[in-house]
């Protein structure tokens, strides 16, 4: 069984211009599902916002009266062993703010697209049930982060 996925992209804030595009973001998520051994079908969508859109979004679903970086809103909990076969599946919507990553990207000496593309793909591995609450979870999600980037040749991000 083969991978495939549809990924729908929306530009709500003009901030973002064409510094990162749609093929850039398939890439990742294609190396990122390869990495992960997944199978089968699924669709996302990627909202390219600024710090208006996600404040109130932060705040309403997790409690924090502030913009963050990504915010990722799974259409369904997946359980691990759900996570490898997906059947024309709708994982849901990461949702990106310009400001905070652009601010990061400087603060942190990162390139831009590679600080996206990792805001990118740790929303995905939320989307896939993936979390950090725990010690565990944070080490096995950081692993993962790190070992997906390699393969875009994007250093790690936790050194």
């Amino acid at each position: 069984m083969n991978l495939n996925f549809t990924l729908d992209l929306y530009r709500h804030s003009k901030r973002w211009g064409h510094r990162v595009s749609k093929k850039s973001l398939e890439l990742a998520l294609h190396k990122a599902a390869s990495i992960l051994n997944l199978k089968g079908s699924f669709e996302l969508t990627v909202v390219l916002a600024d710090n208006d859109f996600v404040h109130p979004l932060n705040l309403e679903y997790r409690g924090k009266d502030k913009p963050t970086d990504v915010l990722s809103f799974p259409q369904e909990v997946l359980k691990k062993e759900e996570r490898v076969v997906l059947e024309n599946l709708n994982l849901g919507d990461i949702i990106l703010s310009y400001e905070i990553i652009a601010k990061d990207a400087v603060d942190q000496q990162k390139d831009f697209l590679s600080h996206t593309l990792h805001m990118v793909i740790h929303g995905f591995l939320h989307l896939l049930g993936y979390d950090h609450l725990s010690t565990e979870d944070a080490i096995e999600m950081e692993r993962l982060e790190i070992k997906i980037l390699d393969s875009l040749s994007i250093s790690n991000p936790y050194e």
